[in-house]
């Protein structure tokens, strides 16, 4: 027995029921098992929950939706299973259970000890739909947003009706088939067909349409509980000569609102003229071939009552398209609503393929849509070579347009598109337009009723989950909200997809790989055979090639080529078709692989300069020359170049004077041969770069140059160089220079013991002392250097003339005895200086050619010079006089003459007396000087500077000096 029911019943019987059991065993053995029931409800909702149910109940039933009962013997044991969501509720927990288990508890177990009940608990949760649900990108960077919408309250099911249209015509299509999820149907005569079809979580529903010859098309559209939805979808026929060559064609379906949607598209200048513009006053609705020569793009129709199709189409032309950027935009011209809930599809089709569906996006923060918005969809380059393209979302709006300018910055190619939509003129409705009619729905179903709810406050977040995507604003919200994101530009080459989760939802991003540019790399004279190396290798690893050859590269590479010096005998002359060159020559081209490129290496024969000069003159001369060069030159005035062929004999005619007939020719240096009277005729073959000169001589003359005194080895400088380069030289010596040459000649100012006196034979001298001598050649000339030597005699005399010493500062004085003398040139300074070691004589003074008695002599030696260098005892001083007179002193001879009688001698001690004497006693007197203070000793000499005078009688002079 269970414990329950142990519960239920006192000690008493407990112990009555042991007993009954031991003698009643038999009885209770065959009683009948007890069973009981098992109720399995649900909240919230309150049924239509279904339960896996396990095991099948006595009556072979199990799994049910709630509420329900099912009826198990005691003590079975149930297992029961909720789903984790109904409707848009989540599973909470369960209550009646004995235990539960599994994912998020939604197993229950109950043993069926008594009858049950079981409730499985669910509450509303947050659900989110986003728009659109997804984007492409090309491989350049982009940005976009995302619409959150947050959903209250799932309907079961929704009441569409789908339009199928012919996207050419925009004609109806009846019998199209029409597909979302199980519901299925054919549309009508109109190309109309209704059908209800479940709303999931995400609020969207998938369309698929096809038809005979039709190419298929699925789409999602956003749909609403509780209302009529509509959705246009346009096919295209597989069998129209533009699908059929691939033309690219832009189709746009709407819904109901807004009821004017057009369509824009601008593109490349044709004929050198402004970027076309396709739209509804301009449409060039010229079919298919007609438009082949003009505008390659065309409109089909412009649709004013709601649906579209709007079919704008790039045609081929050749098999090509129009190189070029085509910028294709959707203009909301009038009506309500707005076009990002507009419904608008554009679909982008190459011939009967679809590329790629556009969906409008969300509104970027501020932006509030109405009337006169633009949408821009798409930009498609066509590659310079007309057969491949790149595709990129652009899914932004500008406006209003009315109120100015519209430009974008960095997209707009030209000036021209920046007003576009301004002031567009007004149009009326165009017959073709598709009226909607609904068609009955299989089985007369209908949309239920749903009652709408207050936005409540549901918290939603967004993450990219890949690293190339990045969310820039709106990571997270509350209630309806936006996402805005970017995408990295894709660097690789391969198509790449990325997802960011927004509120649970799934937004996926598309982004095409680079495109691949081919470059080809060609080569002229020779045509091929030219190696070319490359820098890098492309995508397939290869890299030098040789012409003409191919590579594939990323787009926007940067590619450097670098071509051969020499191809097949001829050299490289240039490269075109690149962005930039650059090396020696521009050997080396750069190219940005920004569209499939063509280069070519141009090579011409080698060809070499030949130079031709002249000398004496060293231009001026007139040539002839033959042939003609590559540029059609002939004959030539010196110096000139021509430019010929390799291998090319040149033939140069020299004249036979020059420069007004005073120079005759002499010579041709630089040629390979000569001939002609005088060996004017100059061959040369041009196997490399040459140089040729026609050499002209003047008449020339000797100029000898000598010097006198020395007559030879006085050095001269020269200037100019003579004709055979010679300059400078030694006396005697010659140089020859052409007529009227000037000539400038300096001799040095001193040579050997000769000092530079004159030039003589020269037109003019100059500098110092006339050192610098000019010549005018105009003849032959003979110019002497002259040089002069003076001879400087000097005497010692006086009584210590043997002791005494003289020296010059130049020179040397040679000496014999008291005598010396040296040699010096012109005008060369001298100085003497006297002097005596013996202290009892001394330096007296100069005479001759110096005097004074000051030890230093200062001479020029302007001529020959002699002086005398006197040196004397050195004067004594006597203390009872310097004269005695018989026994009488005196200081001074004029004192003595009082003392003098005839026949008196006058005694003067070795001195010097400054005085004028003049004697006038009668008789004879002797004045005897140079005696000692004894006045016994001669000692020396006595000197009378002044005058002696005898008027009267004779006087004796002995040891005296008078000057």
């Amino acid at each position: 027995m269970s414990g329950g029911l142990m519960k239920k019943r006192n000690f008493s019987l407990i112990i009555l029921e042991v007993c009954l059991s031991l003698f009643f065993i038999s009885l209770t053995a065959s009683a009948v098992i007890a069973s009981y029931e098992l109720t399995v409800n649900s909240l919230n909702p309150a049924s239509g929950v279904a339960v896996t149910v396990t095991p099948n109940d006595n009556s072979g039933q199990g799994n049910g939706t709630t509420s329900f009962t099912r009826t198990y013997d005691d003590t079975a044991e149930v297992t029961l299973t909720a789903p984790a969501m109904v409707g848009w509720n989540n599973f909470i927990n369960w209550t009646g259970c004995d235990s539960t288990s599994g994912a998020g508890n939604t197993d229950c177990t109950v043993s069926m000890t008594a009858a049950r009940a079981v409730t499985a608990n669910y509450q509303d949760v947050c659900h989110f739909s986003i728009l659109p649900a997804d984007r492409y990108f090309g491989s350049n960077a982009g940005t976009g947003s995302i619409r959150v919408t947050e959903q209250l309250s799932p309907c079961s099911e929704v009441s569409l009706t789908v339009l199928v249209t012919n996207a050419l015509t925009g004609a109806a299509i009846p019998n199209a088939a029409v597909t979302s999820g199980a519901q299925s149907g054919f549309t009508d005569g109109t190309g109309a067909f209704k059908l209800l079809v479940p709303l999931d979580l995400t609020g969207n529903a998938i369309v698929s349409a096809s038809a005979v010859n039709y190419g298929p098309v699925t789409t999602t559209t956003s749909l609403t509980c509780g209302t009529e939805n509509s959705v246009s979808v346009s096919l295209m026929p597989i069998n129209n000569v533009g699908t059929l060559r691939g033309d690219i064609r832009m189709v746009l379906t709407w819904g109901l609102n807004p009821g004017d949607l057009d369509s824009h598209l601008t593109g490349p200048s044709v004929g050198g003229g402004s970027r076309f513009h396709v739209y509804y006053v301009d449409k060039n609705n010229c079919g298919s071939a007609a438009c082949n020569a003009g505008i390659p793009a065309w409109l089909d129709v412009d649709d004013v009552t709601s649906y579209g199709p709007e079919t704008v189409t790039i045609m081929k032309s050749n098999g090509l398209f129009t190189p070029g950027l085509y910028r294709y935009s959707i203009h909301h011209f009038a009506g309500s609503s707005d076009i990002a809930n507009s419904g608008a599809v554009v679909n982008l089709y190459e011939g009967a393929t679809l590329i790629r569906t556009f969906y409008p996006p969300y509104p970027a923060a501020g932006q509030t849509l109405s009337d006169d918005w633009v949408w821009t969809v798409l930009e498609l380059e066509v590659d310079t070579d007309g057969t491949s393209y790149e595709l990129n979302d652009i899914g932004t709006y500008f406006g209003p347009v009315t109120a100015g300018s519209v430009s974008r910055p960095g997209q707009n190619p030209s000036s021209e598109e920046r007003d576009l939509f301004r002031d567009l003129p007004p149009k009326q409705e165009e017959p073709g337009g598709t009226a909607l009619s609904v068609a009955p729905v299989e089985g007369g179903r209908s949309a239920g009723a749903v009652t709408p709810l207050t936005v409540g406050s549901c918290p939603w977040t967004a993450v990219s989950n890949d690293a190339w995507i990045s969310i820039t604003s709106g990571d997270s919200g509350t209630g309806n909200g936006m996402v805005g994101y970017s995408a990295s530009a894709n660097t690789g080459t391969s198509l790449r997809t990325g997802t960011i989760t927004v509120g649970g939802q799934t937004f996926t991003v598309i982004q095409s790989g680079a495109p691949i540019r081919t470059l080809s790399v060609n080569s002229s004279n020779p045509a091929s055979g030219v190696a070319v190396t490359i820098t890098p290798d492309d995508n397939n690893g290869q890299g030098n090639g040789t012409t003409s050859f191919t590579r594939m590269y990323v787009n926007n590479t940067e590619v450097t080529l670098t071509a051969a010096d020499e191809a097949d005998g001829n050299i490289f002359s240039t490269w075109t078709g690149c962005n930039s060159t650059s090396g020696a020559g521009g050997i080396i081209c750069s190219v940005k692989m920004s569209a499939s490129r063509t280069v070519k290496a141009v090579y011409v024969k080698p060809t070499f300069v030949l130079t031709v000069n002249s000398t004496n003159p060293a231009g001026g001369v007139s040539i002839s020359v033959d042939p003609n060069d590559n540029s059609s030159h002939v004959s030539g005035t010196t110096s000139f170049t021509r430019r010929y062929n390799f291998d090319t004999v040149v033939t140069l005619t020299a004249p036979a004077t020059a420069a007004g007939n005073s120079v005759n020719f002499g010579s041709w240096t630089g040629c390979d041969s000569t001939s002609g009277a005088g060996g004017s005729i100059c061959a040369v073959k041009m196997t490399e770069t040459k140089t040729v000169t026609a050499h002209y001589l003047m008449p020339t003359y000797t100029l000898t140059v000598q010097s006198a005194t020395p007559s030879s080895g006085v050095e001269i400088t020269v200037t100019p160089n003579d004709n055979s380069g010679q300059g400078n030289g030694t006396s005697s010596f010659t140089r020859t220079f052409n007529k009227d040459t000037v000539v400038t000649l300096t001799a040095p100012e001193t040579s050997g013991d000769s000092g530079f006196s004159s030039w003589t034979g020269c037109d003019s001298t100059s500098g110092a002392g006339g050192v610098t001598c000019s010549v005018n050649m105009w003849g032959a000339k003979t110019v002497t250097a002259n040089y002069l030597a003076y001879t400087l005699t000097v005497q010692k005399d006086g009584t210590g003339a043997s002791l005494g010493t003289v020296v010059a500062d130049s020179g040397v004085l040679g000496w014999t005895g008291v005598n010396g003398s040296a040699v010096y040139p012109v005008n060369t300074p001298v100085q003497l200086t006297a002097s005596i070691n013996d202290a009892n004589y001394m330096f007296s003074g100069w005479s001759g050619n110096c005097g004074g008695n000051g030890t230093v002599c200062n001479l020029i030696m302007n001529g020959s010079k002699a002086v005398t260098a006197t040196f004397d005892h050195v004067p004594v001083s006597c203390i009872n006089g310097n004269i005695l007179v018989g026994s009488s002193f005196h200081t001074t001879i004029e004192s003595s003459l009082s003392s003098i009688v005839n026949g008196a001698l006058i005694k003067l001690a070795k001195n010097s007396f400054v005085e004028n004497v003049a004697f006038e006693t009668p008789g004879l007197l002797t004045l005897k000087g140079g005696l000692n203070c004894d006045f016994a000793t001669i000692i020396g000499l006595s000197t009378v500077v002044g005058s002696i005078t005898i008027s009267v009688g004779e006087i004796t002079i002995d040891g005296i000096i008078i000057r």
